[in-house]
C-alpha cells in the first residue's frame, strides 16, 4: 500500500494480508463483527482500522473500549503499537504520542482534550481514547466519532450499549457522510463463555450484499489503477468519471452495512506453520 497520512516519510512497504484481512479492507463495513482465531492477524486489523480512520477523520475521536484498563494497556495497546512501528514505521513522538499532551505541531483535534491519561494522540490530530467497561463512565466523557471493542468476548454487550454506544456522537457536519462515522468494530477469538451474544450477530449479516460491495470495490480500484497508468488527461478524465458515481454508491451501501467476519483457521499458515 501507498504510504499514508499518518506516515512521517513517502516510502512504501509491501504488506501481505490474509483473505479475512483484505476482505475487511475491501468490505470497510459501518458494523464489523469480526470473529477470529488466535493468531489470525486480529491486532494487524485494529492497527490498520486505526490508520484507516486517521486518514478518513482526521482531528477525530476514536474509542477503543475492552473490559478492563489493565488489559488495554498491558495487552491490547503495546500489540496495536508494535505493528504501528514494526509495520508501517511509524515513529513514537514523531506520528504519535502515548498517554501525554501532543506537541504543538500535530493537528488540533475537532474536540479538545484537557487529560491524556488513556489517550494516544497522532499528527493527524486523531485521538484514540482507551475506555472500559470496569469503569462506570469512562467512555461517557467523550464524543467520539467510531468505537473499535478489542477482546469483546469479555464485554458485556448491554454496557456497550447503554455506554459506549451513545458515546458516538458529534463532527456529524464533518463525517456523516462517511461508513466510518459512528462505526463500531468488534474483534475476538471465539474461546469463553461470553461469547453468545457476538456468534448470534452472524444473522445481520447479508452475504449477497457483502458480495456486491466487494465487487464493487474491485472494480473501482481496477478503474484507479488506470488512472495511475495512463499520461492521457483525457483517459484519466473518463476513468474518473466513470469512479465518481461507483464510489458514491458504495459509501451509501457501506454506511448501512453489518458485516460477520468469521475468519478460517488456516489462513495465516505463512506465519504460523502446519504444527501450529
Amino acid at each position: 500500500f501507498p504510504s499514508h497520512d499518518m506516515r512521517s516519510n513517502s516510502d512504501e512497504k509491501i504488506i501481505h494480508l490474509t483473505k479475512s484481512q483484505a476482505l475487511l479492507k475491501l468490505v470497510n463495513p459501518n458494523v464489523c463483527y469480526a470473529l477470529w482465531p488466535r493468531a489470525a492477524g486480529k491486532t494487524h486489523a485494529i492497527g490498520d482500522r486505526v490508520e484507516h480512520l486517521s486518514e478518513t477523520m482526521p482531528r477525530a475521536q476514536i474509542l477503543l473500549f475492552s473490559d478492563t484498563f489493565k488489559r488495554l494497556e498491558e495487552r491490547i495497546v503495546p500489540n496495536i503499537l508494535g505493528y504501528f512501528q514494526n509495520e508501517i514505521g511509524l515513529i513514537e513522538n514523531e506520528d504519535f504520542v502515548i498517554f501525554k499532551k501532543p506537541p504543538e505541531h500535530f493537528d488540533k483535534p475537532i474536540t479538545p482534550l484537557k487529560v491524556y491519561d488513556h489517550v494516544i494522540t497522532f499528527s493527524s490530530g486523531l485521538s484514540l481514547c482507551l475506555a472500559s467497561q470496569a469503569v462506570p463512565g469512562s467512555a461517557n466523557a467523550y464524543n467520539a466519532q467510531a468505537m473499535i471493542v478489542d477482546e469483546a468476548k469479555y464485554c458485556k454487550e448491554e454496557i456497550i450499549n447503554t455506554e459506549a454506544l451513545p458515546a458516538l456522537r458529534g463532527a456529524y457536519d464533518q463525517f456523516g457522510q462517511l461508513p466510518e462515522y459512528r462505526s463500531h468494530w468488534y474483534f475476538t477469538d471465539k474461546y469463553g463463555e461470553n461469547i453468545s451474544w457476538l456468534l448470534a450477530k452472524k444473522h445481520l449479516s447479508n452475504e449477497k450484499k457483502i458480495k456486491a460491495i466487494t465487487t464493487l470495490a474491485i472494480e473501482i480500484i481496477k478503474l484507479e489503477e488506470k488512472v495511475k497508468a495512463t499520461n492521457s488527461t483525457h483517459q484519466q478524465y473518463k476513468y474518473l468519471h466513470q469512479i465518481k458515481p461507483l464510489a458514491d454508491l458504495l459509501q451509501r451501501a457501506r454506511r448501512e452495512l453489518v458485516f460477520y467476519s468469521d475468519a478460517t483457521p488456516y489462513e495465516n499458515l505463512n506465519n504460523l506453520g502446519e504444527k501450529y
